[in-house]
C-alpha cells in the first residue's frame, strides 16, 4: 500500500493505496474485488481501515471478436496473449488494448464480459467480448508549391494500411517539378 505510520494523513495517498490494492488483485484474476476504506480521526491521529472483499478469481472463457469487418481474426490473435483457461489478468487486458491500438487499424477497442458466468470449482469463467471499430485504412495527400529553383512542384501520396485484412501497408509517392520527377512505391509486411 506504500503507507507508513506517523506520516501526515492525506486523502489522495489513501485513494492511491486503494487503487494499488485493486490493481494487485486484478493482476491475479480477482476483477470483482472490492476495497472499502474507513477513516477515523481521534486525538490528532488518523486510523485507516481497509476492508477487502476478494470475491471469486476469474478465468478466461471464450474470446469473441466484434467489429473487425476487414481485419482477419489471426491478426488480432497475434496480439491477444490471454488464452482460454488462463487467469483473467486485468493488467494484461490493458496491454492487449494498447497493442491493438498500435496496429493503427482500430479507432476504438473495448472489453466486455457478456452473458452468464460459469464456474470451475471456486473460480468464475468469463467470456470476453472484444469490440473494435476499424478506422479508415486509406489516405490520399496532394500538395502543390512554388520554389525559386524548381518553380512549380507537386506531390501526390496514396496509402492503404490494411491490405487484405492482414495489416499490410502499401503506398505510392510521387513528386513532380520542372527539374525532376521522383516516384516511390512502399510495402510493409508487419511480421
Amino acid at each position: 500500500m506504500q503507507l507508513q505510520e506517523d506520516i501526515p494523513y492525506n486523502v489522495v495517498d489513501i485513494g492511491d493505496a486503494r487503487y494499488r490494492v485493486l490493481s494487485l488483485y486484478g493482476r491475479y484474476g480477482f476483477i470483482d474485488a472490492k476495497v472499502d476504506v474507513d477513516s477515523e480521526v481521534r486525538d490528532d491521529k488518523a486510523f485507516v481501515k481497509f476492508s477487502i472483499t476478494e470475491n471469486r478469481q476469474s478465468l478466461v472463457g471464450k474470446v469473441i471478436y466484434r467489429g473487425n469487418l476487414k481485419t482477419k481474426a489471426k491478426i488480432i490473435d497475434r496480439e491477444f496473449l490471454l488464452n482460454e483457461g488462463d487467469i483473467l489478468n486485468s493488467e494484461e487486458l490493458v496491454k492487449i488494448k494498447q497493442k491493438l491500438y498500435k496496429l493503427g487499424i482500430f479507432n476504438e477497442v473495448t472489453f466486455e464480459f457478456p452473458g452468464s458466468e460459469r464456474y470451475d470449482g471456486d473460480r468464475v469463467v468469463r467470456d470476453i467480448l472484444v469490440s473494435m471499430k476499424e478506422g479508415n485504412a486509406g489516405s490520399v495527400e496532394i500538395s502543390l508549391g512554388y520554389g525559386d529553383y524548381e518553380q512549380f512542384r507537386g506531390a501526390f501520396d496514396i496509402n492503404y494500411r490494411n491490405l487484405g485484412g492482414y495489416n499490410r501497408q502499401v503506398g505510392l509517392h510521387s513528386e513532380i517539378s520542372l527539374v525532376a520527377k521522383r516516384y516511390s512505391f512502399s510495402y510493409k509486411e508487419p511480421r
